[in-house]
């Protein structure tokens, strides 16, 4: 039974927290199914009518439902673990209702055990309605128990106290007051006293009854204060113990309650086996919590190795919620490589993939990349070969491409190999598809005094402008012998090539000898060719010699050459041949030099010759130095016939002081407009620097003319 000035108050259906899984929830709109009832099993005894026993039965727990304003994922994360047998976590978890009552604390303790969800129930949706959206959620569990009464609550302002002595304090004084009153004016001063007794009565009170809620309000603040820390503690503690079960070592949870906020701090180093893969890492994160906001970090990185394959990854991600709004990113980095090594393949692959989210939006690329190359020896041959293939991949676009080529070097019996080929493809989102492929092989041997060579080369493109390609393919051989004193070499080759243009394709001869037939030097060289193409056919061949000999004083050349083309404008050709001879001997005090020369020419124009022989003569006839020079010829061809003759002579005597010179030249020319005819001559003495002398000159086509003249 109560005290007499005392109630106990009931508390209120709305102050009440929902615990999970460790984890408060404060704003659940109604928690309903607290119940616990037995099944009542009734039983009739013979013989006895009067009432029937009732027995007690199976215990019957309700399925608790709590009902809270959709405004996040949670409940359906929760329920989502319990969907199937396949996916989630299937440990069953305790929980309590907890009542709270004045100053937060709670009074009353509802747990319940071995718990899941069993049912999530969404809004309905109404835009006709002006409601909150409210969202079910439904646990089945297997016990209830009622943990504590909690503290008895506080009185009300009618209770006993500092306030209610107070109150007695004041009736007192003014019931001595009141007395005083009917004892007339001496009892006036009596009651003023009184008065003053009561005031200064009820003012203590008031003071100690402030001290008294200051008091209670620190002691309240401190365990408020330790039990948050206890809880902190406890949770820091748990947490320690869920890291070492997922194999996290070195952890490292922090967490501190001030005046600035709650500041939390966690890192670790972790080993585990992932599918017998031993992974490595380490973790950690930072929050603080105060009157700003909120504001958190997390880094994170591992490794993996398993045979020759490496991997690592990275990533971090932060938040803050403050006055401001909310900003958040999370970013992260993985990659992977791998050699192997496979009989004569070397194999080398690698990957990596980076992506960032923040309020902007969302970026990242993936890039692979796998080559192979192996390398053997095939008979003579040195065989290589590689392949690979790239992918990149960000959110401008795509690419792929992928490629092979090969290599063969070595000897096939007296041949040189050589081959390469190459094919490749790129897949562009922007660009589209391009493939192309090549191939060329070369092969020289050399049998006797022959070498041969054999060049082939083709490749092929193909993309948004259509398919192109060519081909090439060559063969040449040369060879060189001598027979006798005379040196043969002769080439000979052929060459095609072909494209989306056209095909052409040639070949080509040509031989050289060079030697010595008795006193007669000789060279000779003959080539011929062909080419068929776009352009039309053509052909062409030409032909030369020379020879030279000398002969005493005399020495004698020939030469000849030949050629002729043919092509889409017709055939065309030309001959030449000339003879030339050149002595030189001394008859006493004279020198002669005579030369003389014959050429031919013939082509579709016509044909041309020529003779030419010029004779020069010098010396001493007693004080006389003379020259003497003479020259003909004649030609006929397109121009007509033609005939010349020159003739020119000096000398120079010296007799005492005086010095004589004669200088007398003539020519004379026959063609088609006539005879012409030329003579001039220039005498003149010199002596002490004075010079006086005469000159005259001659021709068919002019009178003739001379004059006279000196220096003095």
């Amino acid at each position: 039974m109560a005290k007499t000035g005392q109630r106990r108050e009931a508390y209120g259906v709305y102050y009440f927290v929902v615990e999970i899984e460790g984890e408060r929830f404060a704003h659940f709109r109604s928690a309903t199914g607290l119940k616990s009832e037995a099944e009542v099993v009734p039983m009739a005894e013979g013989g006895w009518n009067a009432a029937e026993h009732k027995l007690v039965g199976r215990t019957k727990y309700p399925n608790i439902v709590l009902k809270q304003g959709s405004a996040g994922p949670e409940m359906w994360r929760k329920r989502q673990r319990f969907i199937s047998d396949t996916t989630g976590d299937l440990r069953r978890f305790d929980g309590a209702i907890i009542q709270m009552g004045p100053g937060g604390k709670a009074v009353a303790t509802w747990t319940f055990t071995n718990a899941w969800v069993c049912k999530w129930e969404a809004p309905d949706w109404d835009a006709s309605k002006n409601e909150i959206a409210i969202e079910t959620i439904e646990i089945v569990h297997e016990g209830l128990a009622l943990n504590g009464a909690g503290p008895t609550p506080p009185r009300s302002k009618h209770s006993s106290g500092a306030g209610a002595k107070a109150a007695a304090a004041t009736t007192s004084a003014a019931k001595q007051a009141a007395a005083a009153a009917k004892g007339g004016s001496a009892a006036a001063k009596g009651a003023a006293d009184a008065a003053k007794g009561a005031a200064k009565s009820a003012a203590d009170a008031a003071k100690n009854a402030t001290k008294a809620a200051a008091d209670v309000a620190k002691d309240a603040a401190k365990s408020a204060e330790k039990a948050l820390n206890k809880a902190v503690g406890e949770a820091t503690k748990d947490i320690a113990k869920a890291a070492s079960k997922a194999g996290v070592e070195n952890f490292k949870p922090e967490v501190t309650v001030g005046k600035d906020g709650i500041k939390a701090h966690v890192e670790g180093d972790f080993k585990k086996n992932v599918a017998g893969v031993p992974v490595s890492g380490h973790v950690s994160a930072d929050a603080v919590v105060n009157k700003d906001g909120l504001k958190a970090t997390a880094n994170a990185n591992a490794k993996a190795e398993a045979g020759p394959v490496k991997a690592e990854a990275k990533a971090d991600a932060a938040v803050s919620v403050t006055k401001d709004g909310v900003k958040a990113h999370a970013q992260g980095e993985a990659s992977a490589k791998a050699d192997v090594k496979a009989g004569p393949v070397d194999i080398h692959a690698d990957a990596a993939a980076k992506g960032r989210v923040d309020e902007k939006g969302a970026t990242g690329s993936v890039d692979a990349n796998v080559t192979a190359k192996t390398q053997a020896k095939i008979g003579g041959m040195d065989v290589k070969a590689e392949a690979g293939a790239k992918v990149h991949a960000d959110e401008k676009g795509s690419r792929a491409e992928a490629g092979v080529k090969a290599t063969a070097e070595g000897k096939v019996g007296p041949a040189n190999v050589k081959a390469a080929a190459e094919a490749g493809v790129t897949a562009d989102s922007k660009e589209g598809v391009k493939a192309s492929a090549k191939a060329e092989a070369h092969a020289d041997a050399k049998i006797g005094n022959t070498s041969v060579t054999g060049d082939a080369k083709a490749e092929v493109t193909a993309d948004k402008t259509g398919v192109h390609g060519s081909a090439d393919a060559s063969v040449a051989a040369k060879t060189e012998q001598k027979i006798g004193n005379t040196t043969v070499t002769a080439e000979a080759g052929a060459k095609a090539h072909v494209d989306e243009k056209g095909a052409s394709a040639s070949v080509e001869a040509k031989a050289h000898a060079e030697g010595k037939a008795g006193p007669v030097n000789l060279s000779a060289d003959a080539g011929a060719g062909a080419s068929v193409g776009p352009e039309g056919a053509k052909a062409h061949a030409e032909v030369s010699g020379h020879a030279d000999a000398k002969v005493g004083n005399t020495t004698v050349s020939g030469d000849a050459k030949a050629g002729v083309t043919a092509d889409k404008t017709g055939v065309h050709g030309s001959a030449d041949a000339g003879v030339g001879a050149k002595t030189e001997q001394k008859i006493g005090n004279t020198t002669v030099t005579t030369e003389a020369g014959a050429k031919v020419h013939a082509d579709e124009k016509g044909t041309s010759a020529s003779v030419d022989g010029k004779v020069h003569a010098e010396g001493k006839t007693g004080p006389v130095d003379w020259k003497a020079d003479a020259g003909a010829g004649a030609s006929v061809g397109p121009g007509g016939p033609r005939a010349y003759g020159d003739i020119h002579a000096t000398a120079k005597e010296k007799i005492g002081p005086v010095t004589l010179n004669q200088d007398v030249g003539a020519h004379a020319s026959v063609d088609k407009n006539g005879v012409h005819a030329q003579a001039e001559g220039d005498v003149s003495a010199e002596a002490g620097g004075k010079k006086v002398g005469a000159q005259g000159e001659v021709s068919s086509d002019a009178a003739p003319k001379g004059k006279f003249y000196k220096n003095f």
